[in-house]
């Protein structure tokens, strides 16, 4: 059993089955008569060369049931167990960089992190959406009209991509708000700040922003802006169940007053996203999260941005 868990072990995420079982300090926890949806488990941060047969070669087991899911977490030679039922979960963020990915699960009390190779994401994102089919309220919380016109903006082949896969798997999923990647210099009044913008090559970075009515769907690059010579390949997914959502506030940024920030508040925490002031799409976008039932919107840009 060590030889054959050795001898198949590498940095990518492995569905339980026969042929690859629980790894041995997990299996006296695996005690569920109910047959698991998906069960996985994700490999520890080390390299292969440094691997030896009857070492502990897996950190977490991670078992999707109907109802709930349970997480195993391996801590020396223990293991700690924590089960969930999907509604606890508060936000899902899904994010890859060539070949690092990570899982993050935003829980009420506290969040797992699993990071993986990304020649295992069809089956992270297997997991994913195995999650979302039932984290969310089943009934839509927000009404969703048409899709934003998006006829003008110019998305890259990559978010094109993204875009035309996940509404594949909802025909209610619209998009409601897009920012695509902007040079900053242009929008600065002072000519140093344009010209010193111009010649690092800053530019704001593209983000997509969707909903089906029962959660918010936010893809971005993991990071705000980009600078001339550094590429950015790296692409995130923040999902959250809008009945998660408790504050949405938008405010102009304090060291660059032509970016407009969102943030969105659940109990897993906040989370920032970046527009150019004059995008198009703020507006209705904020009319939209404006309608969540009990939200609290303290910022006063929101009733300004709401009735523009």
């Amino acid at each position: 059993m060590g030889n054959q868990e050795y001898d198949r072990f590498g940095p990518w995420a492995i569905e339980i089955s026969e042929l690859d079982p629980a790894p041995p300090l997990f299996q006296p926890y695996l005690t569920s008569e109910e047959t698991p949806l998906l069960s996985v488990k994700v490999p520890r941060k080390i390299e292969r060369r440094n691997a030896r047969p009857g070492m502990h070669l897996y950190d977490y087991v991670v078992t999707l049931y109907q109802e709930e899911l349970n997480i195993l977490e391996r801590v020396s030679d223990d293991v700690r167990s924590v089960t969930c039922p999907y509604r606890d979960i508060q936000c899902i963020l899904h994010g890859e960089d060539l070949l690092s990915g990570r899982l993050r699960l935003i829980l009420k009390e506290e969040a797992f992190e699993l990071p993986y190779s990304t020649v295992s994401s069809a089956l992270i994102e297997r997991m994913v959406e195995l999650v979302r089919q039932r984290y969310a309220d089943q009934e839509r919380v927000l009404t969703i009209g048409q899709d934003l016109d998006m006829s003008e903006e110019v998305q890259s082949f990559y978010y094109n991509g993204l875009l035309t896969k996940l509404k594949s798997k909802s025909a209610e999923t619209r998009v409601l708000a897009f920012q695509g990647e902007t040079p900053i210099g242009k929008y600065e009044s002072s000519a140093f700040r344009s010209l010193l913008f111009g010649a690092i090559g800053k530019r704001l970075l593209e983000s997509v922003y969707l909903s089906d009515g029962r959660e918010l769907c936010i893809m971005d690059q993991g990071r705000t802006y980009r600078y001339r010579g550094f590429p950015v390949y790296a692409r995130n997914t923040h999902y959250m169940p809008i009945s998660k959502i408790t504050g949405i506030s938008w405010d102009a940024d304090e060291k660059n007053p032509v970016i407009m920030n969102l943030t969105v508040e659940n109990p897993g925490g906040r989370f920032s996203f970046a527009f150019v002031s004059d995008n198009r799409s703020i507006a209705s976008f904020a009319r939209i999260l404006a309608e969540i039932p009990g939200l609290s919107a303290s910022s006063e840009t929101v009733g300004r941005l709401v009735h523009s």
